[in-house]
């Protein structure tokens, strides 16, 4: 300890000077407060004891006249009304979906029941085809990526795309009261 002292007595004692100035500023700010304070118990009370039949009051506060440059107008303000809101632009993609609506119904239930009867008629085929032979016997082959792989890789590595699909997601989705 002695040590430490001597090694760094020029800190010690700065930091005691320091310390010994920073007090001496509290108490003299602590005597002004005093001196500034309000009127002692012996000007409040009389040297007999008995209550000052007049203390020092303060002057109640008594706020500035209002004063109105104009007057007021006799109404409300006019209503201003906002111009219509303009039709959102069409979603890409849904073309064909505004086109499909404004056909005529009768040639759009034909097309559907044609439909109908082909996916029919398909899984019928496939029913009475004959099996396919187990992949045990099959020599594995590799399938080719898809086409469109690219454009869907590109898509999921744009953080745009992917907030985009996440909204998509939760309109189409059913609601969270019935999951």
């Amino acid at each position: 300890m002695p040590e430490f002292i001597e090694e760094h007595l020029r800190a010690i004692i700065f930091v005691v000077i320091v310390g010994i100035a920073l007090l001496q500023k509290i108490l003299d700010a602590a005597k002004t407060r005093k001196q500034q304070s309000g009127p002692t118990m012996r000007e409040i009370y009389a040297p007999d004891g008995q209550a000052d039949p007049t203390p020092p009051r303060r002057k109640p506060y008594t706020p500035p006249p209002l004063v109105r440059t104009t007057q007021a107008p006799a109404g409300p303000p006019p209503l201003r009304q906002a111009p219509p809101p303009a039709p959102p632009p069409p979603l890409r993609g849904m073309a064909s979906v505004a086109i499909s609506t404004t056909t005529n119904t009768d040639a759009e239930l034909a097309r559907q029941r044609q439909l109908e009867e082909r996916i029919r008629a398909l899984r019928e085929a496939s029913a009475t085809a004959a099996p396919e032979p187990s992949s045990a016997t099959a020599p594995t082959a590799h399938r080719p990526a898809p086409a469109h792989h690219g454009v869907l890789h590109r898509r999921l590595r744009n953080p745009r795309e992917i907030r985009r699909a996440f909204v998509l997601k939760e309109i189409l989705d059913r609601p969270v009261g019935l999951r």
